[in-house]
């Protein structure tokens, strides 16, 4: 016999034990009315002054209270274009990131944690710039993590945030 689902006041549901715990476990897992109720938390976030993926995902969602991004990129989201300067690039990149914090319903205080992929180390005293700007309290920031990697195209900055709102 299955436990009983709880939804207490707080809107949050509780597992008990034999429970399938759908949300946890991939969509195979649950029945479909499960996987619905699942399905239905999760939003797609885009929206004016948002670049569009080329790819078959949205720029960011939010689950709950959570927004996940996926790749924040320096283009420009008007003409889809990507600046060759890197401080445009990377100034652009971190309009791109509140832009999207903003239309998940949060600020840029929400962001608990961010990844920074740089195609050049050297760049990161540019991010570091803009880093500053939109956090100026280093005691009142996001965590981050810098890491070196290649990227696609004119891309010399691509990043990613969690925020809970």
């Amino acid at each position: 016999m299955r436990a009983q689902r709880t939804v207490p006041s707080n809107g949050l549901r509780r597992w008990g034990p034999g429970t399938s715990y759908p949300g946890l476990l991939g969509p195979q897992h649950g029945t479909e009315m499960e996987r619905e109720v699942n399905m239905a938390n999760r939003q797609s976030i885009s929206g004016p002054g948002i670049p569009e993926h080329p790819q078959p995902f949205p720029p960011a969602v939010r689950v709950g209270n959570m927004i996940f991004s996926s790749a924040i990129g320096g283009q420009n989201s008007e003409s889809g274009k990507t600046p060759d300067d890197p401080q445009a690039q990377i100034a652009q990149a971190f309009v791109n990131m509140r832009n999207i914090v903003e239309q998940g319903g949060g600020g840029t205080w929400n962001i608990g944690k961010v990844v920074v992929y740089l195609k050049n180390r050297k760049d990161r005293d540019i991010v570091n710039v803009e880093w500053k700007k939109m956090f100026p309290d280093e005691a009142d920031c996001p965590v981050r993590h810098t890491i070196t990697n290649e990227l696609p195209g004119k891309r010399i900055i691509q990043m990613e945030f969690i925020a809970v709102v």
